[in-house]
């Protein structure tokens, strides 16, 4: 991987900051990444917890597509967000992923995997991973 020139992206990592990473989360708890007493204002004005999310997440609709230029990821890695999408907005997240790509890049994809959710009665994250070199 060392002789990949790129962008690390994790899409959808929730409160996960890896060093050398850009994490990019569209949720509404990444919102208050970084941001400690909003998360608590929201919490006394809704009575729900809001966790304290590191800072460094980069809030983002990925709908909207990845803000990155053609060829500038090294990597594109999604553990457990592509199931949140509709099928249309799934496939346009994968065209884009791979359109970011530098050539040799790495797209790994992780989904639930329902049928061994059901058997281990859904006690750990077991799930699919797919991976693809552009």
């Amino acid at each position: 991987m060392a002789d990949i020139a790129g962008v690390l992206l994790n899409i959808g990592s929730g409160p996960a900051v890896a060093p050398g990473w850009i994490s990019i989360d569209g949720s509404w708890q990444a919102r208050f990444a970084g941001r400690p007493m909003a998360a608590r204002v929201v919490s006394l004005l809704t009575g729900r917890q809001v966790g304290h999310w590191p800072a460094g997440i980069r809030c983002l609709d990925i709908r909207r597509g990845l803000p990155f230029a053609d060829s500038s990821a090294s990597v594109v890695y999604s553990s457990h967000m592509i199931e949140h999408l509709f099928r249309d907005e799934a496939g346009a997240f994968l065209r884009d992923a791979l359109r970011v790509l530098v050539p040799g890049g790495i797209c790994r994809v992780i989904v639930p995997d329902m049928r061994s959710m059901k058997r281990e009665r859904m006690d750990g994250g077991a799930g699919i991973c797919v991976e693809a070199r552009k």
